[in-house]
C-alpha cells in the first residue's frame, strides 16, 4: 500500500518548467568543447609571443629606415642648394 500512495505523490513532487528566476545564470567557465592541453596552450602562447617579437623587430627596423631617409633627403636639399648657388655664380 505504501507503494500505491508513493507512486501517487511521486509525480507531484517531480519539477516543473521553472521560471527564468529559477534558471541558473551560465558563467562561460564551462565549454561545450573540449578544453585544450596545457602543451597546446603553451605552444600557442609561444608562437603569439614570437609574432608579437617579429613584429617589434620589424617596426624598429622600420623606424630605423625612416630615420636614414629623412637623412637621405636632407642630405640631397643641402645639395641641391650647393648646386643653384654654383649655377648663380656661373650666371
Amino acid at each position: 500500500m505504501l507503494s500505491l500512495i508513493s507512486a501517487l505523490v511521486a509525480p507531484a513532487e517531480l519539477p516543473g518548467p521553472r521560471s527564468a528566476a529559477q534558471v541558473p545564470i551560465e558563467t562561460g567557465t564551462q565549454l561545450p568543447v573540449a578544453r585544450l592541453s596545457a602543451r597546446a596552450d603553451d605552444g600557442f602562447s609561444l608562437a603569439v609571443g614570437t609574432k608579437a617579437a617579429a613584429d617589434v623587430g620589424a617596426l624598429t627596423g622600420a623606424g630605423r629606415n625612416a630615420e636614414e631617409g629623412a637623412s637621405l633627403l636632407l642630405a640631397a636639399a643641402i645639395g641641391l642648394d650647393e648646386i643653384a648657388d654654383v649655377l648663380v655664380r656661373m650666371k
